[in-house]
């Protein structure tokens, strides 16, 4: 049976195999870097948020992060196929941990670049030019610095920001999924 790429979504979100990711990290690169949350939320569902307990000891976030996302088939991220996906398979490679690698990709960021004209494709910009309902929250310089000096006090904040992105995300996909068109296999957009 061969189903239109519509179709598949529809299909994937009917039976909760599509997955809402969004991760916070110490930086953009799996190897000088390390994860500190990574937030999942199962389209139209509850979220689910692994967060490290030490900054720079990323190894169960990682493990369990990427146990719980084995049950998807399609991941939705904003930058993700330059970032939360390559991030989420580098940290796995090298903690050495079952091999993974997501089925169906879809990046907000790719579609917005590709298939619309808008003056900037970030997500705070999409939500707003889209008006949802929920906005990406905003994070000062000064407070992503103190999450490494104050892990304990600012890692809730660093969570409540992974949680607005993936809700955001979850908004922005529902609004842009039926523009989306077929463009390969692996990468839907």
């Amino acid at each position: 049976m061969n189903l239109s790429k519509q179709e598949y979504l529809q299909w994937a979100e009917d039976r909760g195999k599509v997955a809402i990711v969004d991760t916070e990290s110490t930086g953009l690169n799996g190897d000088y870097n390390s994860l500190l949350v990574v937030s999942i939320k199962p389209f139209g569902k509850e979220i689910t948020s692994f967060v490290v307990t030490r900054p720079g000891d990323d190894r169960k976030l990682t493990k369990d992060a990427i146990e719980f996302l084995r049950q998807f088939e399609v991941f939705v991220a904003h930058f993700g196929k330059y970032h939360d996906v390559p991030l989420l398979v580098s940290r796995n490679v090298f903690h050495r941990l079952p091999a993974w690698q997501p089925r169906y990709e879809i990046d907000t960021w790719l579609f917005a670049k590709k298939q619309l004209k808008l003056s900037r494709n970030s997500q705070a910009h999409i939500a707003r030019w889209l008006g949802t309902k929920e906005q990406k929250m905003d994070l000062s310089p000064q407070e992503w610095n103190e999450v490494l000096a104050h892990p304990k006090k600012q890692l809730p904040l660093l969570v409540a920001r992974c949680e607005s992105d993936v809700k955001t995300l979850e908004e922005d996909y529902s609004i842009m999924r039926p523009y989306m068109m077929d463009t390969g296999r692996r990468q839907l957009v």
